[in-house]
C-alpha cells in the first residue's frame, strides 16, 4: 500500500473517532438507575409528546452510532498500521 493511500487510512479513522467522540458527549448512552431494593428505577414526569418521541429516537439512535463508530476508527487505524508494514524479506 503507498503512503498516501496508508495516510488517508489513518485520516479517515481520525475523523470516525472524532464523530463518534462527538456524538458520545452530545448523545451519552443511557444508564439504568436502580432502587435500594434493586428494581429499576423509571422517572414519568407526564405524558410523551410527539416531539419528545422523536428526541428520544434520535437519543437511541446516536448512543448506537457513537460506539460503532469508535470501533470503525480504531479498525481502520489498525488497518493502517498492518498495511504501512514493510513486507518481510523473501528468502
Amino acid at each position: 500500500m503507498t503512503p498516501a493511500r496508508v495516510r488517508r487510512l489513518n485520516l479517515a479513522a481520525l475523523w470516525c473517532g472524532f464523530a463518534a467522540a462527538l456524538i458520545l458527549t452530545l448523545f451519552p448512552p443511557g444508564l439504568t438507575r436502580y432502587t435500594l431494593d434493586g428494581r429499576g428505577f423509571v422517572e414519568w414526569v407526564g405524558e410523551p409528546t410527539s416531539a419528545g418521541k422523536v428526541w428520544g429516537l434520535i437519543q437511541w439512535l446516536m448512543s448506537y452510532v457513537g460506539p460503532l463508530l469508535l470501533v470503525v476508527s480504531f479498525g481502520l487505524q489498525l488497518l493502517a498500521v498492518k498495511k504501512s508494514a514493510p513486507d518481510p524479506p523473501h528468502e
